[in-house]
């Protein structure tokens, strides 16, 4: 249970501190640092000799995948045209369903063929592409506009504060179950405590 509960517990604690220093900071900047974070803690799962090791990395993995979520969203709003921003938000949306829909049987198929690290170790390729793809694309700001602007103000002050952390646990779980399927869960954690 740890193993999931360390990832959602990061995850949902620090999703919305990381949007506002992302505010503060760069988000583009921020942005990389996440996706390097995921990345490495990805691969500390994989490697991890011991269940309190994977526990840690997963922790960590949560971080990162705080910093990603909250920030895909910002730079939606601040690249994509007006006309265009409710027509991306559902391609994001969609892409979270598919991998949630894809995410228990291709968790399935690679722990009965590769063992629970596999669970893991592609995130590591994935990340590294990610981080090239993020640094290199002409359509993200380098210095993300600082501060928080006037509609991010009213849309905040709009949104009453339980409404938010619902949805930021709804955002959490769906997220666990990308890259962590159910029916997985038992397996890895008794598979990690005799690593």
């Amino acid at each position: 249970q740890w193993i999931v509960l360390a990832y959602l517990l990061a995850i949902t604690t620090l999703i919305v501190s990381v949007g506002r220093l992302g505010d503060v900071i760069g988000r583009k900047r921020l942005l990389l640092v996440g996706i390097v974070v995921f990345t490495g803690a990805s691969a500390l799962c994989g490697v991890a000799t011991s269940l309190w090791m994977l526990i840690a990395a997963r922790a960590v993995q949560g971080l990162g995948a705080a910093i990603m979520l909250s920030l895909t969203m910002a730079f939606v709003g601040e690249t994509v045209p007006k006309a265009k921003t409710g027509s991306a938000m559902g391609l994001l949306g969609t892409m979270s369903a598919v991998g949630t829909a894809l995410g228990p049987s291709l968790g399935g198929v690679l722990l009965r063929e590769f063992g629970w690290r596999a669970l893991f170790l592609p995130g590591v390729p994935l990340g590294m592409v990610a981080a090239l793809l993020v640094n290199h694309q002409p359509g993200i700001p380098q210095d993300a506009q600082t501060g928080e602007s006037q509609s991010d103000a009213e849309i905040r002050s709009s949104v009453p504060s339980n409404t938010h952390d619902a949805l930021s646990a709804h955002v959490a779980d769906g997220v666990a179950g990308i890259f962590f399927p159910r029916g997985v869960r038992e397996a890895v954690t008794a598979s990690a405590g005799t690593a």
